[in-house]
Parts: structure tokens; C-alpha cells; sequence
């Protein structure tokens, strides 16, 4: 076998298995790390949604329109908090924050405004299956989430015929979250890993080959050995201190072999 196909074999045997095993990982750790990012943006969006709806519940009631847009101005700090919009019982809109994305307003099916009945308000219409609503309250692309947070009152009326909770929905709130930033830390993560990889490549091959070399190179003393005695010099002798046993115990077996025939 000729030097160049050992390392070839050294090679094959130890980086193949080595390369599938960390691709693997990475790629079940990138799965795990990309569904923790979109979970905990989701969580925070229902969150933020959450609590605006509930401090929201005086303001959409008293129909207290600059009590509401403090507190849209308040969430729109948030980080990844696009848009947002404040609805009554009927679904008009009371107050409108921030900016929806282009592609909400290029699909009128995620949210479709029309005209209310009211004077200045304006209706928001979600009953297509792509819009969010109470049956869907989140909907998502690419680029963004749309939450759907119905205000529910915090007192709620008894029926005192059957005595069963009726709960009517005061409002609504609806919020847009970026996925601009987890889009970033998304292909940061990527990036690194990758460079990750490209390291662990190099090191590995400079250990293969480091390997290879420790046994090529007595192979080829050998081989050379042999050669000679083949020729008719019986007096070459060899040499090797590898501290591998079979190498070692193959270097003393040539020369007593040679030996032996001279």
C-alpha cells in the first residue's frame, strides 16, 4: 500500500465519522437553540399583549381615547414591537400605534380595515382564516407575529336564572412583534457554529495527520528494508522505537530474518 493510501484511510476512518457526529450535534443544537428564540419572542409578544389588554380595560369602556394611546406608546417601547392597535366591542379601532409591517398592509386578509358605522373609527375585520382573531389568535410569517388579546372585564356579570359566568369581551388587542432581531441572532448563531466547525476541521486534520505520519513513516522503513533484502543486501538491518508493538515487533522480526539469510 503506498503511503499517500494509508493517510487516505487514516483520513476516511477518522474524520468521516467524526464529521457526521458534529454535524449532527450542531444541527440538532441549532433546532434546539432556533425553536427556544421563536418560543420566548411568542411568550413575550402574549405577554406584553396581556398586560396592555388588561390595563387597557378602563380606557376601551370609558372609550377614553388618550388614556389608551399612553398606554400604546407605553407597550411600543418594548422590544420587537412593531404596531399595535386597540379594539372596542365591536371591533372598531380606538387607538392605532406604530407601523404594521409592509406585508400586513399588502394582505388585506391578515387585517382588513373598514369603515365603521361611527364617525372617525374605523372597523377591523379578521373574520377571514388568515387574519388573527379570538378561534386564531396568533398568526405569523417570516418577518413578524400578530397576537390576537382579547380584553375580558374584570368584573363579571352573574346570571340569576342559572347562575352560570356569562363573560362578554370588552375589546381587543392586537400587536405586532418584529422578528427582525431573532432573524439576527438566528444567523449570528449560524455563523459562529460554522466557524465553530471550520476549527474543529483543522484540528482534526492536523491530528490525522500527525497520526498518519507516526505510522506512514515506519511503514515506509520497512517497506524500504525489505526492498533492500529483496535486492540482495542482507546486512540491512532496521531500527524503529514507535512504541506501537506490532510496528516494533515487525522491525525486530525483518532483522532476524535477515539475519537468518545472510
Amino acid at each position: 500500500m503506498k503511503r499517500s493510501g494509508i493517510r487516505r484511510h487514516v483520513a476516511w476512518l477518522t474524520l468521516v465519522p467524526s464529521l457526521i457526529m458534529v454535524i449532527c450535534l450542531e444541527a440538532l443544537f441549532l433546532y434546539v437553540r432556533y425553536s427556544d428564540i421563536d418560543r420566548d419572542l411568542l411568550e413575550r409578544g402574549k405577554l406584553i399583549a396581556r398586560q396592555l389588554a388588561s390595563s387597557s380595560e378602563y380606557g376601551v369602556f370609558s372609550n377614553n381615547q388618550a388614556f389608551l394611546q399612553s398606554l400604546a406608546n407605553g407597550s411600543l417601547q418594548q422590544p420587537d414591537v412593531r404596531g399595535l392597535i386597540i379594539l372596542n366591542a365591536a371591533s372598531e379601532i380606538l387607538v392605532k400605534g406604530g407601523e404594521f409591517s409592509g406585508h400586513l398592509k399588502s394582505e388585506p386578509n391578515i387585517a382588513d380595515f373598514e369603515t365603521s358605522d361611527r364617525p372617525g373609527l374605523s372597523r377591523f375585520n379578521a373574520s377571514d382564516e388568515k387574519g388573527v382573531s379570538l378561534l386564531s389568535p396568533v398568526r405569523g410569517d417570516q418577518r413578524s407575529l400578530w397576537i390576537y388579546q382579547p380584553i375580558i372585564p374584570a368584573q363579571i356579570a352573574l346570571d340569576d336564572f342559572d347562575g352560570k359566568t356569562t363573560v362578554r369581551q370588552a375589546g381587543a388587542v392586537v400587536i405586532e412583534i418584529s422578528k427582525l432581531d431573532t432573524g439576527k441572532r438566528k444567523t449570528q448563531m449560524l455563523w459562529l457554529t460554522i466557524f465553530g466547525t471550520a476549527i474543529f476541521l483543522c484540528i482534526a486534520l492536523f491530528l490525522v495527520y500527525r497520526a498518519s505520519r507516526s505510522i506512514t513513516q515506519p511503514i515506509r522503513k520497512l517497506s524500504d528494508a525489505m526492498q533492500a533484502i529483496g535486492g540482495g543486501d542482507l546486512s540491512t538491518r532496521i531500527s524503529l522505537q514507535t512504541g506501537i508493538d506490532e510496528l516494533d515487533t515487525l522491525s525486530h522480526g525483518l532483522n532476524n530474518m535477515a539475519a537468518d539469510l545472510r
